[in-house]
């Protein structure tokens, strides 16, 4: 939205940056900005909890945390990635695909939760990406299911399968938008 509000497109696609290009280096700047956030935190924690290991063996049975921690950070990521920067193709100003961001992940989040929750089905509330990628890390670990956290407990397929779909269609979203911008001649390229 910000590169449509601004010009922006003018420049990319008069340098004959395709909108492959363009969308791949969107995602991929978002996403390190996002994976230093997601990824970073987590796997300093599982570090630490390597190192207050009692002895080598002790360590190298609990080595396994590394790659968890890194592959929920890795979701996390590309949640708060593609997601975002879909609302963000189809809005017009970037206070529009701020409003719609926030309302799909909060308002529609909420209600899939408690829809989840009201027919105890993970399935539904997975479709909240943060209860996803919880039940996603909750799964990973084997944290057991805590009475009153989530009344309708997510599966490691339910959370997988609703954020690969969802940020899936977020990325079709992108590259549609993009490259109808670019064919209806925003930004001067014909």
């Amino acid at each position: 939205a910000g590169d449509l509000q601004s010009g922006a497109f003018t420049f990319y696609f008069a340098r004959s940056v395709r909108p492959r290009d363009y969308v791949i280096g969107k995602l991929a700047g978002l996403g390190v900005m996002m994976a230093i956030i997601t990824m970073a935190g987590p796997f300093l924690l599982a570090c630490m909890r390597l190192g207050l290991c009692e002895s080598w063996g002790d360590a190298l049975a609990h080595i396994a945390i590394l790659p968890k921690a890194l592959a929920v950070g890795a979701l996390a990521a590309l949640v708060y990635a593609a997601v975002p920067l879909a609302f963000s193709a189809i809005a017009d100003t970037r206070r529009t695909a701020l409003a719609m961001w926030a309302a799909y992940y909060l308002v529609g989040g909420f209600i899939a939760m408690m829809v989840g929750a009201l027919t105890h089905s993970g399935w539904v509330a997975a479709l909240d990406l943060h209860t996803a990628i919880d039940g996603v890390a909750e799964r990973l670990f084997e944290i057991p299911n805590l009475p009153g956290k989530h009344l309708a407990p997510v599966s490691l397929a339910a959370g997988l399968t609703s954020i690969v779909v969802q940020v899936s269609a977020a990325i079709v979203l992108i590259w549609v938008n993009v490259g109808r911008a670019q064919r209806s001649g925003v930004g001067g390229s014909t």
